[in-house]
């Protein structure tokens, strides 16, 4: 069998080339180039601290840095939607007011469920979710009113995707 030919133009790059190739690969669901990318990384032997360890380090880690990123997306999608309200009270467009308003209350019910969704992964696994918080430079979620609905389905949705990011319990 012949070797793969890109694969050996793979073994010339330096390991940041090939971790720019591999994440791009990544990112593009190449499979077929970001195995060929992989396999041209030298092996190499390590003692380092217990991976079980490390695994569960880095999934709270990704976790943190999940709920950063999902939080910021939704507290700025909240807080335009506020703007928006504003900008329509004062151009005197009632409608478009009261669609920002909708808006609004939607990503306000989004930002309660994120913020539920950690607290229940947190309190499965031992994390505090105000690590969490410290981290994305946040505080706990308080509503500007309170009968904000939750919003069940992207708790929920959140819930699975933080959760994912951690090991399999044994």
């Amino acid at each position: 069998m012949r070797p793969d030919p890109i694969a050996k133009l793979y073994r010339g790059l330096n390991n940041k080339e090939r971790a720019a190739l591999a994440f791009r690969y990544l990112t593009d669901t190449n499979e077929l180039e970001l195995n060929r990318v992989v396999a041209a990384v030298p092996l190499k032997a390590y003692t380092g601290v217990d991976a079980e360890y490390r695994a569960w380090f880095d999934g709270f880690f990704n976790l943190a840095c999940l709920w950063s990123i999902e939080h910021g997306k939704a507290e700025t999608r909240y807080f335009a939607a506020l703007a928006g309200i504003h900008l329509m009270l004062s151009a005197g467009d009632i409608d478009k007011a009261k669609t920002m308003l909708e808006a609004n209350m939607h990503w306000e019910s989004c930002l309660l469920a994120l913020d539920r969704a950690l607290g229940a992964v947190c309190a499965e696994h031992g994390i505090d979710p105000d690590a969490v918080r410290r981290l994305a430079g946040v505080k706990s979620f308080v509503p500007m009113f309170d009968d904000v609905a939750v919003d069940e389905g992207y708790q929920a949705a959140m819930q699975a995707d933080l959760s994912r990011l951690l090991p399999a319990r044994r």
